[in-house]
């Protein structure tokens, strides 16, 4: 006679879940947007960023960030520097995205605001980390020239997409650009460009909230970034299902960290 056992063992809490329900526990409020990210021959979904005031957390909370984001894989000195972060932090970003290559956690501390004086400031400094790789962990800088013009941030933008600025992906961004310069200011429309130490990446985010787009405004554009992403069917569907009423909020684009071009469209950000 052979005896066999219904009882399951409950698996453990996935790293981005308990990252966002860590975020959800908190007393202080919190926003919330969603994100697709087109890279060839895929579009990733599985991307959330929630936002908290640093001024609306307590000095236990910010270590239990820390500590939540050691337990969940973030090596040193990454955890180290982002002690020091969370101490200086106006805003602390978290979040996560699924990939080809498994889970990436994201935690950025964006600094307050330094307008005054030329030249480029830090805006955010986010550490990224693989919760099962933790020697694949970065930090990206995000930085930012409030002295440029409108007509130079186009041209910025322009650059970053190097020899691809003709294509799809570039004209798109430029001409939702070229069209906020006359909804918002270009205080509002800050131009920020991301680097990784010891990768390839080269690429931007513009916010785009404040010029009151929604995701209508890119329909247009979406089946010719499907096609030049190659992406298949069920992809360029989920593409194009979108939220048409949702808020545009930002636009990343360029090449990534694995040197690969992308598109991020960032949207519907509001109360977690």
């Amino acid at each position: 006679m052979s005896i066999s056992s219904t009882r399951s063992i409950p698996a453990r809490p996935d790293p981005a879940e308990r990252l966002a329900a860590f975020v959800r526990g908190l007393a202080a409020p919190a926003m919330a947007e969603r994100s697709v990210k087109l890279v060839p021959g895929a579009l990733l979904s599985m991307r959330w960023l929630m936002s908290v005031a640093a001024a609306d957390l307590a000095p236990a909370d910010r270590e239990a960030a820390l500590a939540l984001a050691t337990e969940l894989g973030l090596a040193e000195p990454l955890a180290a520097m982002l002690r020091d972060d969370l101490a200086s932090a106006a805003i602390l970003h978290f979040g996560a995205e699924g990939g080809e290559d498994g889970t990436v956690l994201k935690l950025y501390a964006e600094f307050p605001e330094q307008r005054r004086g030329g030249g480029k400031r830090l805006v955010h400094r986010a550490v990224k980390w693989r919760p099962h790789r933790p020697e694949a962990g970065g930090v990206a800088r995000y930085l930012a020239d409030p002295a440029l013009s409108g007509a130079a941030v186009a041209a910025r933008i322009a650059e970053l997409f190097g020899d691809r600025s003709d294509e799809p992906p570039a004209r798109l961004v430029l001409s939702l650009y070229n069209r906020a310069r006359g909804r918002a200011s270009a205080d509002d429309l800050l131009l920020l460009e991301v680097e990784e130490e010891g990768t390839p990446r080269r690429s931007f985010d513009v916010k785009f909230y404040d010029a009151g787009f929604r995701l209508a405004d890119l329909a247009a554009s979406l089946p010719a970034l499907a096609a030049h992403f190659a992406l298949p069917p069920a992809d360029a569907a989920a593409l194009a299902a979108l939220p048409a009423e949702a808020a545009l909020g930002h636009l990343a684009g360029g090449i990534g960290r694995d040197g690969r071009a992308f598109l991020t469209l960032y949207f519907g950000g509001g109360p977690a």
